[in-house]
């Protein structure tokens, strides 16, 4: 595994290590006095803000959700309960199974070694989302029962976690969320006791002093970095009277400067290849952009951080859902709003609040957001416009249907940030699919400690829309955030336009994986998919392709398969339509919606035997009605498929040598075409690699030297 560590790391880690032995009793001096200064600009004007509130329809979610709390329903990561029958909770209880984490030394806790335990959750709760909602309902209200509660529930915190004993202590990013949190509960609902007061804010300082002193600013680049240095630059912001805050200010803000450029691609999307930890920063970002003061930040790093909502932007589904992939554990800046995984609604109304000039914003939509108007008194109201196809960035391409109601993603990307790749996954040319409801799902993460076996499992590629061979993944893990070996895939060609979209990828041979895989996805009107698998590996082998569907059920004849959803009642249809014996069989599946929760999932392992290489083409169907239908063309080795689906026909001939295929009063010469057909005569047609098309009579096209994926006919005009 040190092979994929950078000498830089470990010397930082050899330092920390020796760090936290010399800082056993460390207990740095704290300042006699203390005078925060107000950063959230809209908790200046209560009325104002509770007007605003109130007019979008979100008052009463706030007050729901601190009710909740009360009642001592406590909300982990998006939309796990946890129920406590007596508050306080218990701030040490390990989930979910073991007994309580040690009240002793931080450093002497092993977080990563414990069978059933994680510290996820532990942290979770102490990461204090609750509290800050308790907090915006007492400065909504003025009900002392929410500043009653928020009060003990703070000091019960700091006397059960004394500084550096107990989990909560070890990791720098926990304290950050954490000192964030702290800092906008008390300016909305601040500790009125002059004595518990002087000690929160006591115990607020130490979070800085500890962060600055452990922090991950010399190990492996990772939204840890980003999150530590946003609590700095809040916490220097919050305390500018202070030496050590304007030093942790000024830091800090270099830091990010760095790292939303170091971190990001120029198109704004994340080096990490994770979804859920671009939402992440993102809103980090935004939150020191929300709480700085004049132009603190450079126009670089604004630039770069409206790229990052465009990413976003093109993210999302018709349903307002982002696709997951990569690590997600659902990790929020500031919960200001009803934690969610799946909408990105609130953080597009935020950008568009903060770029009120850019294309995310619209005078006209009628979308508000809790977060936007907590941050920066605007609902941020976004643009509600058509998302076409394109390449979305970090080599993720997204196919979106004409209607605005399909969305597709691509996954033809690196595997991750660097060697280390901790929140990527062994997902090389997965397939993701919405239409209604997901119908091709990613299986998530759901834990990241406390069983190895499901944290390799979820982010191994047997869990992905993608193909294995001889039961070999990818990749092969080193640790929960190390890989031994990586899966970097590269685009190798595109062609998007209204009637078909199409993309390639290729996965080249390397260490622990002796076989190429090349994936052609297209996308043919608005619930046809067509997918070619091109595997090469010297020798006998076995390709399996993996599809996953999420909830539903699966019902398997011959070459193809159904899936019905149970929820929704939609359908989707898998055909096997090779020139080899492919075969289906249900295999054992799993989808984790949200950190912490699995549930099982309707999957479909493809089984095929080749030497040398085999071309596996598949026709994904989304209509209840939809067929398809093998033809024997007049030549020899060919694929010739008939596709029903929608008061769509295609067809589509398929032959990995280029050669001719014909059938019927139609002849191609090239790999592929998919032609759509009305009234029995080519209305359209799209190839690769093609020579010519023609039909009966018709020459509906050629080309010298074959062409590359393109429309066939009728022609572009030139």
């Amino acid at each position: 595994m040190l092979r994929q560590v950078p000498p830089v790391e470990i010397a930082a880690r050899v330092r920390l290590g020796a760090l936290k032995m010399l800082s056993r009793n460390w207990r740095p001096p704290l300042p006699r006095a203390v005078e925060p200064v107000p950063i959230f600009t809209p908790l200046k004007d209560p009325q104002a803000l509770y007007r605003s509130l109130d007019a979008a329809g979100l008052l009463s979610g706030c007050i729901e959700e601190a009710d909740a709390v009360l009642d001592g329903r406590f909300t982990l990561f998006a939309c796990l309960e946890h129920r406590v029958d007596a508050m306080p909770p218990d701030w040490l209880a390990a989930w979910p199974e073991g007994q309580r984490w040690s009240d002793g030394c931080s450093f002497d806790i092993a977080i990563g070694e414990t069978e059933g335990r994680d510290v996820r959750f532990t942290w979770e709760l102490s990461r204090h989302g609750d509290l800050v909602a308790l907090a915006r309902a007492q400065f909504l209200t003025g009900d002392v029962r929410y500043s009653q509660s928020l009060d003990l529930l703070l000091l019960d915190w700091m006397d059960k976690n004394p500084f550096l004993c107990g989990p909560n202590w070890i990791s720098p990013l926990e304290a950050a969320m954490r000192a964030i949190a702290w800092c906008f509960i008390d300016e909305a609902a601040p500790i009125r006791q002059e004595a518990s007061r002087r000690s929160f804010l006591d115990m607020l300082i130490r979070h800085g002093l500890f962060i600055e002193r452990f922090n991950s600013f010399s190990l492996n680049p990772s939204n840890h970095l980003i999150g530590e240095a946003a609590a700095l630059f809040v916490l220097g912001r919050k305390l500018p009277d202070l030496a050590m805050g304007r030093r942790w200010r000024a830091r800090a803000r270099g830091v990010l400067e760095a790292e939303i450029v170091r971190q990001t691609y120029p198109d704004g999307a994340s080096r990490e290849h994770s979804v859920g930890y671009h939402r992440y920063v993102t809103a980090l970002f935004s939150l020191c952009l929300c709480v700085c003061g004049e132009d603190e930040f450079s126009e670089g790093f604004r630039r770069r951080l409206l790229s990052m909502y465009e990413f976003l932007a093109r993210l999302m589904r018709p349903d307002s859902s982002l696709p997951d992939i990569g690590d997600r554990d659902d990790a929020v800046a500031l919960r200001l709003s009803a934690p969610s995984s799946r909408t990105l609604l609130d953080e597009l109304c935020l950008g568009a609040a903060l770029f009120p000039d850019s294309d995310l914003a619209s005078a006209a939509s009628q979308d508000a957001s809790a977060e936007a108007l907590w941050l920066t008194g605007s609902p941020g109201a976004i643009e509600a416009r058509q998302r076409r196809s394109c390449d979305a960035g970090m080599g993720l391409v997204l196919m979106r249907g004409a209607a605005g109601t399909l969305a597709a993603e691509f996954d033809r990307g690196a595997h991750g940030y660097d060697v280390v790749a901790s929140h990527g996954h062994a997902d090389a040319l997965a397939v993701t699919l919405w239409k209604d409801c997901e119908r091709l799902v990613d299986a998530g993460t759901f834990r990241y400690n406390g069983t190895a076996e499901w944290r390799d499992a979820f982010r191994l590629t047997a869990f992905h829309n993608t193909v294995t061979v001889d039961g070999m993944p990818q990749a092969r893990t080193a640790a929960p955030f190390r890989w031994l070996t990586l899966a970097d895939a590269k685009a190798t060609g595109e062609l998007f336009s209204d009637g078909l979209d199409w993309a390639v990828g290729t996965l080249e041979p390397g260490e622990d994986r002796p076989w190429r895989h090349t994936r052609e996805l297209l996308r043919a009107g608005e619930s046809t998919f067509i997918i070619l698998d091109h595997i090469e590996a010297a020798g006998d082998h076995m390709a399996q392709a993996h599809w996953h569907f999420g909830r539903g059920e699966v019902s398997i004849g011959g070459t193809s398969a159904s899936v019905t959803c149970g929820e929704t009642g939609v359908v989707s249809h898998l055909a096997a339509c090779a020139e080899v014996d492919v075969e289906f069989a249900v295999e054992e599946g799993w989808h984790s919606p949200s950190y912490g929760i699995r549930e099982p999932s309707a999957s479909l392992l493809a089984v095929a035997e080749f030497q040398g290489e085999v071309l596996l083409p598949w026709v994904l169907t989304l209509e209840k009605s939809a067929r398809t239908s093998r033809i024997e063309p007049d030549t020899g080795s060919a694929t010739a498929v008939e596709i029903f689906c929608g008061g769509d026909m295609y067809l589509f001939l398929c032959r990995p040598d280029a050669g001719l295929v014909h059938i019927g009063d139609v002849r191609f010469a090239g790999r592929w075409a998919l032609l759509e057909m009305k009234e029995g005569k080519i209305a359209a047609a799209w190839g690769a690699d093609a020579w010519a098309l023609e039909e009966g009579d018709r020459r509906l096209f050629t080309a010298f030297g074959g062409t590359k994926a393109a429309r066939l006919y009728p022609r572009d005009p030139e």
